[in-house]
């Protein structure tokens, strides 16, 4: 779940996008895969956080609470297209 994403206006609006928060990397990824589009990982070079600690993998709180909004998308994002069958 890279921080770079690159996709056409037009692309981006096909994959209705409802996640306002840790969830939305991998509701992008998971209906982009299902929509066909083609996915590829581009390396982005960072450097070390500069402004302190970071507040969400800087904290067992942070962690757990992005870790379990992320796997709450990947388990709703599944439910969802197995009742649209």
């Amino acid at each position: 779940m890279g921080p770079f994403r690159a996709i056409t206006l037009q692309k981006f609006l096909q994959l209705r996008m409802q996640d306002k928060g840790y969830g939305w990397t991998i509701e992008m990824q998971i209906k982009a895969l299902q929509k066909g589009l083609n996915i590829c990982q581009i390396d982005v070079p960072y450097r070390k956080r500069m402004g302190g600690k970071s507040k969400i993998s800087g904290t067992v709180k942070g962690v757990v609470l992005a870790g379990s909004k992320i796997i709450f998308r990947v388990f709703y994002q599944k439910l969802t297209s197995l009742l649209r069958k």
